[in-house]
């Protein structure tokens, strides 16, 4: 017992007995692993940072589908109440240019059909009415169906996403795509947003 309290305790490797001094090498990182360091961080944001933003832009495309979708059961209840569609004019008359806009129900027919979003929108939304005998577009009072288009330009690169959705009923067409939510050819071609 008593030869062990006498003993004293063995100096760490590179530490002197009095710790009071330390190794050069131990006192931080070299140059070599800084440049490692800042090599692989810059491979994962060239990575990362792309799929971010397209992330981004799938998220802000998303309201065209919600708002298209919400436009056409709009207009399907009102044809059952009324036994016509309404013809809406672009909304908002803003420039496309992916940033959110205030939307207007003054434009012809938004008021009338009673349809309004959820705050700010980044694309133009209309109501096409169409004829079915010639499939062509018609007036108010000949319209036998309806398209409803949602146009963005999210990435604002002058290639617009259109999104569209036929509202008809009774099946008068055999063009229209009869409630189901369509994407423009060239829109799913050129992954445009």
């Amino acid at each position: 017992m008593q030869g062990s309290m006498g003993r004293s305790r063995p100096a760490r490797r590179g530490m002197c007995r009095d710790c009071s001094c330390r190794r050069s090498n131990e006192d931080g990182f070299t140059l070599v692993e800084i440049a490692i360091v800042v090599a692989i961080l810059a491979l994962l944001a060239t990575i990362a940072v792309p799929k971010f933003l397209r992330f981004q832009l799938k998220s802000q495309r998303s309201e065209v589908f919600t708002n298209v979708a919400g436009i056409a059961k709009v207009q399907l209840a009102y044809y059952t109440e009324y036994e016509s569609f309404v013809s809406c004019e672009e909304s908002p008359g803003t420039p496309l240019n992916g940033e959110l806009h205030e939307f207007d129900m003054n434009r012809g027919g938004w008021t009338q059909l009673g349809w309004v979003p959820d705050g700010y929108v980044r694309c133009h939304y209309e109501g096409q009415l169409y004829d079915a005998s010639d499939n062509q577009q018609s007036d108010a009072n000949a319209a036998d169906w309806v398209k409803i288009v949602g146009t963005c330009d999210l990435d604002d690169d002058d290639k617009n996403a259109i999104i569209w959705e036929d509202v008809d009923p009774d099946s008068t067409s055999a063009t229209a795509q009869h409630m189901v939510l369509r994407e423009n050819p060239g829109t799913v071609i050129g992954t445009r947003y």
